[in-house]
C-alpha cells in the first residue's frame, strides 16, 4: 500500500516564510530601536552614519570615483559641516602619510649609506627621527614601524 506524500517544499515556497521572519525581526528592531532613549537613539544613527559614509567612499573610490564625487556624498549624507570636517580630516590623514613616506625615505637613504659605520647610522637615523617628528608622534611611527616589520 502506497502512502500518500506530502510535495518536499522548495527553496521558492520557503522563502516567503524566511521573508516573513525577517520582516518580523526588523519590526522588532525598529520597536526596541523607538524605546531607546533619545541621545542612545542618536548615538546608533550617528554610528551608522559613520559606517554608511565609509562604506559609500569605498563603493565610489572602487568605481573610480574621485574627491569631488566623495564630497558631494559626504554633504548629501552627512551635511555640509561634517563634510567639510572629513575633507580636512583627509588633508591632515594626507600629510601625515607624507611625512611618515618621507621619513622612511630618507631613513633607508641612510640605511644603504656604506660609508657610515653602524653607530653613525643609528645616530643619524634618531636624528632624522628627532627632526621629522614631536615625540609623541614619533612613538606613532615607532609603532607603524613595528607593525610592519
Amino acid at each position: 500500500m502506497l502512502r500518500p506524500t506530502l510535495p518536499m517544499p522548495t527553496r521558492s515556497s520557503r522563502r516567503p516564510a524566511i521573508e516573513d521572519r525577517a520582516a518580523r525581526v526588523e519590526q522588532l528592531f525598529a520597536s526596541a530601536e523607538a524605546d531607546l532613549p533619545p541621545d542612545v537613539r542618536q548615538a546608533r544613527a550617528t554610528a551608522r552614519l559613520a559606517t554608511t559614509v565609509r562604506d559609500a567612499e569605498a563603493e565610489i573610490r572602487a568605481g573610480g570615483g574621485g574627491e569631488a564625487k566623495i564630497a558631494a556624498m559626504r554633504e548629501r549624507l552627512a551635511g555640509p559641516e561634517a563634510a567639510a570636517r572629513l575633507t580636512e580630516l583627509d588633508q591632515r590623514r594626507s600629510a601625515w602619510q607624507q611625512r611618515v613616506a618621507a621619513f622612511r625615505d630618507a631613513r633607508a637613504r641612510l640605511q644603504e649609506d656604506a660609508t657610515l659605520a653602524p653607530a653613525a647610522r643609528d645616530a643619524a637615523i634618531g636624528r632624522l627621527l628627532d627632526e621629522s617628528f614631536t615625540p609623541a608622534e614619533r612613538r606613532r611611527v615607532e609603532a607603524l614601524d613595528r607593525m610592519a616589520a
